[in-house]
């Protein structure tokens, strides 16, 4: 292992090869193998030393910044020129710095920096850092000029400076923002509508946020807090170095929800074995951050959670928006008044503008104007939707109609009860004027909860048979009492604003018909979860996984009603989810569902209490918790006995024998396993089968018998081949690992670069450990002690930053392959593979694998 003079990094892949391949199906691979041949002449004749190639990416090293530039330009303009563009984008990343040298390998920080530039690129792009730029002072190519893209922050190697290459022959975009930190710091929602005045607001608010952990904003609904909120939120991102995150709480009852909701926004990783809000806090603790929670007034206990936050977390920043105080001895007030007088006629201008371009004011307009705003106690929400009607009313008729309608409030100064009965009776107004049709399907709309979409809304209101819910629906938009946002494929969703939302559901309240509404959503989301969730039962699909977490505000929102109204059919649905959740890693929220329905206790009958303790036996086994686990799992089996339940009874046993095994008792575990392959192949169970095979397999392994638990892992492939989904990559990966151990290893190896592309597809951080270890056994066989450690230290590491704790018997087996890499090492080698250790993360693991899944197998020295 050596350092030596500064080389140049050179970075590429194709952007999208996973949708590419799906595409162009055969011709893929024709595809790729003309692509690879452009970037390895490109090398050749510019003089570059290919590394390694794993799928569709490449990393080589150059003597000099100009060379490696060169060949990307080639690569660029030979691509461009072959019309395959439209088909395989590459996208380059140029790093100059210094690397550890370990055989034809190069290991150290700056090439990780490469291969960061390289990842925030985009098809056609070529990126250059500061160093590498430097190092190319006076020797650009002719007509090859760098554009400055500014400061980038890198995930895990930090801030850079990045320039894009431009040039004649070259792709010329234009190219979304980088894929930096900086492209992506936030979720904050953006506003349809610019916030109308509020300067001093923005100001004095900003300066309190800064200064204090938690700041409440307080006032009634529709004063815009909101919004006020997200426009200070935003003139934070550049200040908050690990992002500004918006948690919108309408949909979350209850602290425990909105735990679980910011453990997963924030993306952390708590462990099983963990209580969820010391996981959050310890992860939280150094981060600069600034998380933004609406309409806390609708979570019980949340005053609790926020108040920890605030404690244990110095550099954490909240702010939150309620009709009230949290009373928290940490928070500062900030109590929002309505608009003044000017303001107010200015948001009105705005929105009548939005809906008739070229709307102006004259006098006389402009007096109506005042005492229309004045009339709605300068309230944004209640402007907004008087403007909403300027289409077809004059504001002299449209404060004539509010004269006459709203209550007589008198001209002193009103208190917040006041102004909330001025946008209630405003709302009222509105819905005044909706024909019949128009008002039905708006207060129908108060039972769906965060965003919806079409099919949603089809299903759950009730319309008059002649009625076009569409045009209906477009009409509620047109008003400005539903609101439309696109979501990430371009398609509408809606969703009711908070003061909307009451007003709907107390309407429909009063007209008795929320009980049907209340029983048409539960019905759809039912349907909504079964059949998701036998996707996700019969192939673990992504797709299923994705659109869950799109509607778990409405999910839970059926759960919860339906376990109240309807127990056993809340308990179906609840258990139905268990694989959901176990998929999600999101052990603590499926554990307190299962638990609320098996607290259901007689009511529920045979079959739906042995599911629900099946699924809570799953997941306490998820989160180390074997005796509780075995307790619910052998409660579950003697149920599914008794009911005669052939398939429930082999699904159980394989849990039950995960269990046993991991309470140490092997021969139990075994026959279990092995009951569990007989009832389901006898009632047709496939994937049952499979499943127990692979685990049959774990047990041969920890009993050394490779050969053995390679031909269980083989058997149970073939049937995930058979049944398709993701469970064909973990077999895959399975497989492989164990192949290696029987000391197949080029077999083994095989089988690993086979499945990598969908273990980074899935992004299982168990997998991903499991197949560095694999990886770092099949080195170590080869004799190669230093490629082993590297990457055994690298899964042992990525173990605990992940927060995903091994098995007892598998953290043993670590530990004797790390003593076994690492022993004939020099005591400094060693350390300094330790020190490159402990900066891995999953990006980074995967990355570690692909390299020593390149072409000719593991590296060595």
């Amino acid at each position: 292992m050596q350092r030596g003079d500064p080389v140049t990094f050179f970075f590429s892949d194709i952007e999208g090869s996973t949708r590419a391949a799906a595409a162009l199906g055969a011709r893929f691979v024709e595809e790729l193998d003309a692509h690879r041949r452009v970037v390895r002449a490109a090398f050749a004749e510019a003089g570059g030393q290919e590394v390694s190639t794993a799928g569709d990416s490449f990393f080589a090293v150059f003597t000099d910044a100009a060379a490696a530039l060169s060949a990307a330009v080639t690569v660029q303009r030979d691509l461009e020129s072959a019309g395959r563009r439209a088909t395989l984008r590459a996208r380059i990343g140029v790093h100059t710095g210094h690397a550890l040298r370990v055989g034809d390998d190069y290991v150290g920080l700056d090439v990780h920096r490469a291969a960061r530039i390289a990842d925030a690129g985009h098809g056609g792009q070529i990126l250059v850092s500061e160093s590498a730029r430097d190092s190319l002072a006076g020797s650009l190519p002719d007509g090859i000029s760098l554009v400055d893209l500014g400061r980038h922050r890198l995930k895990d190697v930090g801030p850079e400076r990045i320039w894009q290459v431009a040039g004649a022959g070259l792709p010329t975009g234009p190219f979304p923002a980088l894929r930096s930190l900086e492209a992506h710091p936030t979720n904050l929602p953006v506003d349809a509508t610019d916030l109308v005045d509020r300067e001093l607001e923005r100001a004095a608010l900003r300066s309190l946020v800064l200064s204090a952990p938690l700041v409440v904003v307080t006032g009634p609904g529709g004063i815009g807090k909101t919004r006020l909120a997200l426009a200070v939120a935003r003139s934070l991102v550049p200040q908050q170095a690990d992002g500004v995150f918006y948690l919108d709480l309408t949909s979350t009852p209850d602290a425990n929800q909105v735990l679980s909701a910011l453990i997963e926004l924030l993306g952390l990783r708590v462990g099983a074995d963990e209580e969820p809000l010391a996981g959050l806090l310890d992860r939280l603790r150094n981060r600069d951050l600034l998380i933004v929670m609406d309409t806390a007034d609708r979570v019980a206990d949340l005053a609790d959670l926020v108040a920890a936050i605030a404690s244990a977390c110095p550099r954490v920043h909240v702010l939150v928006t309620s009709r009230s105080r949290l009373h928290v001895a940490a928070e500062r007030e900030y109590q929002l008044a309505a608009l003044a007088s000017e303001a107010a006629i200015e948001l009105y201008l705005a929105r009548a503008r939005a809906i008739r371009p070229g709307f102006e004011l004259d006098g006389a307009s402009r007096a109506a104007v005042a005492r229309l705003v004045a009339r709605l106690d300068r309230i944004p929400l209640a402007i907004e939707l008087a403007a909403a009607r300027s289409r077809l009313l004059t504001p002299a008729a449209l404060l004539d109609r509010l004269e006459r309608r709203l209550p007589a409030l008198g001209e002193a100064s009103r208190d917040a009860p006041d102004r909330q009965r001025t946008l209630q009776a405003t709302i009222a107004w509105s819905c005044e004027l909706l024909a019949s049709p128009e008002r039905s399907l708006f207060e129908q709309l108060g039972v769906l909860e965060g965003s919806f979409d079409f099919e949603a809304i089809e299903a759950i209101v009730d319309v008059p048979d002649d009625g076009d819910v569409a045009v209906i629906l477009e009409s509620l938009v047109d008003r400005s009492l539903v609101a439309s946002d696109p979501d990430d494929a371009g398609q509408p969703r809606f969703r009711l604003l908070g003061p909307m939302r009451e007003f709907a559901l107390d309407a429909l309240r009063s007209s008795g018909a929320e009980g049907g509404a209340r029983e048409r959503h539960a019905a759809y989301w039912s349907a909504v979860i079964r059949r998701e969730a036998a996707a996700l039962d019969q192939e673990a699909s992504l797709e299923a996984i994705l659109r869950m977490g799109r509607e778990e505000p409405n999910v839970h929102q059926a759960l919860a009603w339906t376990l109240e109204s309807q127990p056993e059919t809340g308990a179906e649905l609840i258990a139905s989810l268990g694989r959901y959740w176990r998929l999600r890693g999101r052990v603590a929220e499926g554990l307190m569902w299962l638990e609320r329905a098996a607290d259901s206790g007689t009511s529920l009958s045979p079959k739906a209490r042995a599911d629900v303790l099946f699924w809570k036996g799953a997941l306490e086994d998820d989160a180390r918790r074997p005796t509780a686990a075995a307790a619910s799992l052998t409660a579950a089996l003697a149920l599914r006995r008794e009911l005669g339940d052939e398939r429930g009874i082999a699904r159980a046993l394989n849990s039950l024998g995960i269990v046993t095994r991991s309470q140490g008792d092997l021969d139990g575990a075994e026959r279990m396993l092995q009951e569990s392959i007989d009832q389901a192949e006898a009632v047709g169970d496939r994937r049952g089968v499979a499943m127990a095979l692979s685990n049959l397999g774990i047990v041969a392994e920890d009993r050394d018998r490779h050969a053995l638990a390679a031909e269980y892992m083989a058997r149970a492939l073939e049937i995930d081949r058979e049944l398709g989904g993701a469970y064909v990559i973990v077999g895959t990966a399975n497989l492989g690992i164990t192949l290696i151990r029987a000391g197949r290893v080029d077999d083994g190896i095989a089988r690993l670069r086979e499945a990598l592309p969908g273990i980074a597809e899935l992004e299982d951080a168990d997998l991903v450990v499991e197949t560095l270890v694999g990886l770092a056994e099949a080195t170590l066989a080869r004799e190669d002690p230093q490629a082993a450690a590297r990457l055994a230290l690298a899964a042992e590491a990525l173990a605990d930053t992940e927060r995903r704790p091994l098995h007892p018997t598998d953290q043993r087996k670590l530990e004797r392959l790390i003593l076994d890499a690492t022993a004939p090492l020099p005591a400094g080698e060693s350390a300094a593979l330790r020190a490159e250790a402990r900066a891995i993360e999953l990006a980074g693991g995967l990355a570690l694998a692909a390299n020593a899944l390149a072409a000719d197998g593991p590296s060595r020295a």
